[in-house]
């Protein structure tokens, strides 16, 4: 068994901390003493774990005023603790956990908030009088299948722990008539035990919802990974790792030009995906690696010249892509087949998508992908993180979810074509 010094521990629960989302931007990171205080740790161990966050970049020191949190933290600290081998430390109970034992109570109603698909339909009873601010019993239908498996498995979970289950859809767009305030209202009232949110949206639009529960030191949950300031526990998407590990997985097949093509949409997930992909192009063990970025469209019109003169440059085209969004290959694949571009011949590909076949790619047969592991094991995992906030239990604050990397053939190593026969766009 490997062993490990007391200050990567540490280490490890620091950076757990950070990428929570407790903290912003440039906010004050904790004080020397208040780490030794709640890790139970002397102060060299905490200057040793501080001084090393300091060096990769997280915290900035500022003489007699402490440490401060620099842009972009809550994304590094997210890829570092993918690489931490050391065990986590015990921290002692926060006071929030110890407000939530002495109520002394197990189970209760959780409320589950689900932001609205375009084909969600509210059940009847939260369509009814109270307008939505009651929360319903029954899942509402027509939600997409991830977050329908996502809920179901919550809600069983919940059932198994003592727990009964209350749905409130929100819309993240619109106000809809007061909805929001509505379902707020009826947080505040309903004696609830906690809540888990399953967010795509801002934390702009789910921060006035949860402050009747957070006001109340109750266990929130959150399903997002853009929830900075909110003092919730998250289980972040970590959607920065999926184009760290693209990159990196490119470097080790001897790739050195990278291109990523991400959609024009300014929507968090792709510009994390983005933001992923030059972290680990900038790392020291990523060396000579020339990243490019563009954002097209997902037509073939939509392909913007300084693009097409890219591929076409046969000095300095890429040999690797990254794809952001699956259908942007609707743009890039007939592009790839005019140039004659072949897969992973000339190109070696990776997709952010679940699906193995391509629009745009149809002939170059399996492509491989990156997804994130949604779906009812989530749902399971915020039940269980609830549940665990419930009994004081949970320490960590944030929870990765893992990036699921299938390998299917479409990135070779460079200088050779790729075993069996070369597949053409």
């Amino acid at each position: 068994m490997a062993s490990h010094f007391l200050h990567e521990s540490l280490t490890r629960s620091l950076l757990r901390e950070m990428a929570s989302g407790v903290f912003r931007d440039g906010q004050r990171f904790y004080s020397l003493r208040k780490i030794g205080r709640q890790w139970r740790v002397s102060e060299p161990t905490v200057t040793g774990s501080l001084r090393w966050l300091v060096g990769r970049g997280l915290l900035r020191m500022s003489a007699r005023r402490g440490c401060f949190l620099t842009t972009g933290f809550q994304q590094r600290a997210q890829l570092l603790l993918r690489k931490a081998r050391a065990p986590e430390l015990a921290a002692a109970v926060s006071l929030e956990q110890k407000a939530w034992l002495l109520q002394g109570e197990r189970g209760g109603v959780v409320a589950l908030l689900l932001e609205s698909d375009a084909n969600a339909v509210l059940t009847a009873e939260e369509a009814g009088s109270e307008g939505g601010g009651g929360g319903g019993r029954e899942l509402p239908a027509g939600l997409s299948s991830t977050v329908s498996r996502c809920a179901g498995a919550f809600a069983r979970e919940c059932e198994r722990g003592g727990f009964e289950v209350r749905y409130f859809l929100y819309d993240a767009e619109r106000e809809d008539g007061g909805r929001r305030e509505r379902i707020r209202a009826g947080l505040e009232r309903g004696g609830f035990a906690g809540a888990v949110v399953f967010c795509r949206s801002s934390h702009r639009v789910i921060r006035p919802l949860l402050e009747p529960l957070t006001r109340g030191r109750l266990p929130v949950v959150i399903l997002y990974d853009d929830c900075q300031g909110l003092p919730v526990h998250s289980i972040s998407l970590n959607n920065t790792g999926m184009g760290y590990d693209a990159v990196r997985h490119f470097y080790r097949m001897g790739h050195r030009r990278i291109t990523v093509l991400a959609p024009r949409s300014s929507e968090k997930h792709h510009r994390d995906r983005v933001r992923g992909c030059v972290l680990a192009a900038s790392e020291g063990g990523c060396r000579g690696v020339i990243l490019s970025v563009f954002k097209i469209g997902g037509r073939a019109g939509g392909v913007p010249v300084a693009v097409r003169r890219h591929f076409a440059n046969r000095v300095t085209r890429p040999t690797a892509v990254f794809v952001t969004l699956s259908g942007l290959l609707r743009g890039a694949g007939p592009l790839w087949e005019r140039l004659g571009l072949e897969v992973p011949g000339d190109l070696s590909v990776i997709v952010c998508s679940s699906k193995s076949r391509m629009p745009g790619l149809e002939g170059a047969g399996s492509v491989d992908t990156m997804h994130l592991d949604l779906g009812a094991r989530v749902g399971r995992m915020a039940a269980r993180q609830l549940q665990r906030l419930q009994a004081g239990e949970a320490l960590e604050k944030s929870v990765l979810l893992d990036v699921v990397h299938k390998r299917r053939g479409s990135v070779a190593k460079l200088g050779r074509k790729s075993e069996g026969r070369k597949s053409k766009v």
